[in-house]
């Protein structure tokens, strides 16, 4: 199994989206992510990881 790396800005990107829509499942369903995977990143970019 290949492990990909995401860029910031993409990671960004949907974090805002999932925080808008409220639901990180359909979101990650969308870009075909690990819902599990989306709501670390959700929780990254709340505690100012992506920052800067």
């Amino acid at each position: 199994m290949i492990r990909i790396k995401y860029i910031k800005e993409f990671k960004i990107q949907v974090c805002k989206e999932a925080i808008n829509k409220g639901n990180a499942a359909n979101i990650a369903r969308h870009y075909e992510l690990c819902p599990k995977m989306v709501n670390r990143w959700v929780k990254e970019y709340r505690d100012g990881k992506y920052y800067g």
